[in-house]
């Protein structure tokens, strides 16, 4: 998997970003905020909790359901979610592994990913794969992705069902 940037630490200013050339320009406009949370343990801002999210969205005056929250981890998409917003999870960065899943699986990018709790719910044909946490009615692309969630400690594996 690609290394983490450093974490932060209480000691570092608020301004340090924790990888240098994050931020910057967007398009081509430069970013009007950037939002880092320096908590070192789990808080309301530091994700998946919404925190963060929220305070963007009171600062901009934006409805949640207007705002997309385009991240790489399963944590950026369930604090998205908590947050009231659509979640984009790329297949880049910490979302390589399940790209690279996808991938050799034949699937191409980009799809969208569904849970459900029953194999047997019908959903509109569109590029999604249907996942079931029950691993037997899982077949193809589904049933490796299934696999690659099951290879996740408890912790990230609910993170990710949550994000589904």
């Amino acid at each position: 998997p690609p290394s983490r940037p450093p974490a932060r630490t209480q000691k570092d200013p608020p301004n340090k970003l924790p990888k240098p050339g994050r931020g910057g320009i967007a398009g081509m406009a430069p970013w009007q905020r950037i939002y880092a949370c320096p908590d070192v343990e789990p808080s309301e801002r530091r994700k998946p909790a919404p925190g963060l999210i929220l305070e963007a969205l009171s600062d901009f005056e934006c409805d949640a359901a207007d705002a997309v929250m385009i991240g790489d981890t399963w944590s950026d998409i369930v604090a998205a979610h908590r947050a009231g917003c659509e979640g984009v999870l790329v297949a880049t960065g910490y979302g390589e592994e399940l790209g690279a899943v996808l991938a050799a699986t034949g699937v191409s990018l980009p799809t969208t990913l569904v849970g459900c709790a029953d194999p047997d719910d019908h959903i509109a044909p569109t590029d999604f794969l249907k996942l079931a946490k029950d691993e037997s009615t899982a077949s193809g692309a589904a049933a490796a992705v299934v696999e690659y969630i099951e290879g996740k400690g408890e912790a990230e594996r609910a993170l990710i069902w949550e994000a589904l």
